[in-house]
């Protein structure tokens, strides 16, 4: 079967595309790139989006690594994620949370958002405690540190056990 990449203007259907990170994302506690061996690292690149997985722009894909999210999510399977900034509507959903760290590099993990708010007296407010909750009940949740450095960068919105990897150019004599 030959998969076809339309032009910006034309009538065809386009297939999207997502962004393949060289990261792997934790079903675990956060890992980063210095937690992995050399041939757990993915090729950083494009792919086309699996039907099914709703697209939006600045969209990636990861492979993630880890039980804590099984059965619901597969150790192994790609896991897509449309990417946010800022923010804080994230209360019961799969997040892709970063903890950022200069020494030993960022480290990813997918896992649900859990918090607790506290309000003050001119409506203000703030989370006293953030948890990040494994979907497999034999794995225990993360509490973040007050301490630390963490964001939330994406939304999981599915996942597949395989992709199809874009050819920067597909024709020998296709260019820029």
């Amino acid at each position: 079967m030959t998969i076809f990449r339309n032009e910006e203007n034309s009538p065809a259907l386009k297939l999207q595309e997502v962004e393949v990170m060289a990261f792997r994302v934790a079903c675990g506690n956060f890992i980063g790139l210095s937690d992995l061996k050399a041939t757990e690292l993915e090729e950083p690149g494009r792919a086309f989006l699996p039907v099914g997985i709703p697209y939006a722009k600045d969209m990636i894909t990861v492979r993630g690594k880890g039980t804590s999210n099984e059965p619901s999510i597969n150790d192994g399977n790609w896991l897509f994620f449309h990417l946010i900034k800022g923010g804080s509507i994230y209360h019961d959903r799969l997040v892709l949370a970063e903890e950022q760290d200069s020494i030993t590099g960022d480290r990813y993990t997918l896992k649900k958002y859990d918090h607790e708010t506290f309000y003050k007296k001119d409506g203000s407010y703030s989370h006293t405690v953030i948890r990040l909750l494994p979907l497999n009940p034999a794995h225990s949740p993360i509490v973040l540190d007050p301490q630390g450095r963490y964001a939330v960068i994406g939304l999981y919105v599915g996942q597949a056990a395989h992709i199809q990897r874009v050819d920067k150019y597909r024709y020998p004599d296709a260019g820029e």
